[in-house]
């Protein structure tokens, strides 16, 4: 009953711990007057990036930046930023549209003769490309609202978010009309006649008329593009370590509480976080369980078993990775108070998730077999 009552509580003062936690990640900054601050970076949401930015020197006041007083910065956990005046559009009120050009944090996303940067702001993402002669130019791709005589408006979108298309019709202008239950739109997209105009000079290079507008296609035709050029961008300590098997190793230990079900307990975990090559991310551990069980059928008893397993990365993004584990179940005691041998060895398989909170703490939650419908959640650390 103890344990009962102990395991609640474990898992509001975790909560509590996580929710106060503050996620930064260590970089410089480099002020208007060309000064530079080191210490770590942060800011609430990844979509105001654009226009401030919080910088904690070390021993000092945490100070805020925009694009009027600083030129540029870097965070590990978040790239390159540098200031460009940036032409896209605001939509304050969503219904009305302001086109705007102003200094803003541009992320730079592919370095070399020719640049990719992009601009992460509510309306949606906007990217922007730079040759080493010429200015930061929009690749344009967006959608104008018209109104009954098929004119635009004046209000955009980036995208369809919560409108489901239903059909195309052609206007008497003789562009195509999309008819959606939010109004209907006109697709104004000149970002393949812009990628053609910059890599005119490698004609090797084609681009196709549905070349999708996103980061991932943007990139790689741009870092073709600059491939043509003869360039060869520097490898970071990132790539240099993906050249070999095992690339970068960090310990872990885990503390975890399990509910649900007829069973309670607490498991303890130590390990290996391995980024082996083309950023395979494995996990080699062991757990050590030990829980009460009270099915109603023989009186409670306690069980303990140590469980080596392997964690597989399946998503493994900035804020959320997805793991599936696989091991076995070696049981220490049961309710007669030995090991019954044909039973003691069983299969481990498991799914969970982890919500890093900053690069030494993640909260982690998890299910396995034969546990499930058994829920393991609590917090990981990395030393």
């Amino acid at each position: 009953m103890r344990l009962q009552c102990f395991l609640p509580m474990l898992l509001w003062a975790l909560c509590s711990f996580t929710l106060t936690a503050q996620v930064k990640s260590p970089g410089w900054l480099i002020m208007a007057n060309g000064d530079t601050i080191r210490g770590e970076l942060g800011n609430a949401n990844l979509r105001s990036l654009g226009r401030e930015i919080v910088i904690y020197p070390a021993g000092g006041v945490p100070q805020r930046y925009t694009p009027e007083t600083a030129r540029a910065f870097f965070a590990s956990e978040i790239g390159l930023f540098e200031v460009y005046n940036a032409t896209f559009f605001k939509s304050d009120d969503g219904l009305t549209s302001t086109d705007v050009r102003q200094p803003m944090f541009l992320k730079r996303i592919v370095d070399g003769p020719l640049k990719l940067y992009l601009l992460e702001v509510l309306e949606g993402d906007f990217f922007y490309i730079k040759s080493e002669k010429d200015s930061i130019v929009p690749l344009v791709n967006h959608y104008l609202q018209l109104d009954k005589l098929d004119m635009p408006n004046g209000f955009k979108l980036k995208g369809f978010k919560n409108a489901s298309l239903q059909q195309f019709r052609t206007s008497k202008q003789g562009f195509t009309v999309i008819e959606s239950t939010e109004g209907n739109y006109r697709h104004i997209a000149s970002y393949q006649t812009t990628l053609r105009k910059a890599m005119i000079d490698c004609p090797k290079i084609k681009i196709a008329p549905d070349f999708r507008y996103d980061e991932h296609n943007l990139s790689k035709v741009i870092e073709q593009y600059n491939r043509c050029k003869g360039y060869v961008p520097p490898k970071t300590l990132a790539e240099k370590n993906k050249e070999s098997w095992v690339g970068t190793g960090k310990s872990r230990v885990q503390l975890l509480a399990m509910m649900g079900g007829n069973e309670q307990g607490l498991i303890a975990a130590g390990g290996l976080s391995l980024t082996l090559k083309r950023n395979f991310r494995v996990h080699p551990e062991l757990l050590v369980q030990y829980y009460f069980v009270n099915n109603n059928v023989a009186k409670p008893y306690n069980v303990g078993a140590l469980i080596p397993r392997v964690g597989y990365d399946v998503v493994h993004k900035r804020h959320f990775v997805l793991r599936i584990m696989a091991g076995a179940e070696a049981y220490l005691i049961d309710k007669k108070g030995v090991i019954d041998h044909a039973k003691a060895l069983k299969l481990h398989l498991g799914a969970g998730f982890e919500i890093p909170v900053n690069k030494w703490l993640s909260w982690h939650t998890e299910t396995s077999y034969p546990r499930a419908p058994q829920v393991k959640t609590g917090i990981l650390i990395r030393l």
